[in-house]
């Protein structure tokens, strides 16, 4: 780490930093074990029962297999939705899969185990590219930097260190590629980390 950005991240280390998205208190009960518990998270399967105009039969934790066979047809239909584009990602990371969307013909291969599915966006080097990318195409108003996704205190810490480290990172690049100054990044993660977060959640 050069100097400039270990002196942007321990300027952060005095920032005070919201969790966006965290399941602290859940006890592990939404942990993605199979194809199944993926698909039918979050705002993917509601997009997913639109598509289809009605509530899937199959339960995704009692005929995970039943579910994903259920739900496959519908795919096609919201393959141009964020959800589905991130959903994708998690698949191509995991398993290679370059396919547009899941068919007949890929999703037996996805299935095996992915247990952890959702650390994608734990690596180091994914969370560089991560920030990277949305510094650059986004307006920092329009993003929150951490979200831990943990279960428990000590997934969130060594989370929040990893971020910290990224995002430092990040922004020093971006400082030494002459795109922002130092006073510009310290703003900038100070916006990502907290106050973005306490804007939209009135904290």
């Amino acid at each position: 780490m050069n100097e400039l950005c270990q002196r942007i991240r321990a300027s952060m280390d005095s920032m005070s930093v919201a969790d966006v998205h965290t399941h602290l208190g859940s006890f592990g009960l939404r942990q993605a074990r199979n194809l199944a518990d993926i698909v039918s998270y979050h705002w993917l399967a509601v997009e997913l029962a639109r598509a289809a105009g009605r509530k899937f039969q199959s339960d995704p934790r009692a005929d995970p297999i039943g579910y994903v066979r259920e739900v496959l047809p519908y795919f096609p239909d919201v393959r141009n939705t964020v959800n589905h584009y991130t959903f994708m990602g998690i698949l191509r990371v995991l398993y290679g899969i370059t396919d547009r969307t899941l068919t007949e013909e890929n999703w037996e291969c996805a299935d095996d185990m992915v247990s952890g599915g959702w650390w994608h966006g734990f690596t180091p080097t994914t969370l560089l590219t991560f920030f990277r990318d949305r510094l650059e195409m986004l307006p920092s108003t329009a993003w929150n930097a951490f979200y831990s996704d943990g279960y428990i205190v000590e997934w969130i810490y060594g989370k929040l260190l990893v971020t910290k480290n990224r995002l430092a990172l990040a922004l020093s690049g971006m400082v030494d590629e002459g795109f922002l100054t130092e006073d510009d990044a310290l703003a900038i993660a100070r916006r990502v980390l907290y106050d973005n977060a306490a804007a939209s959640y009135a904290v």
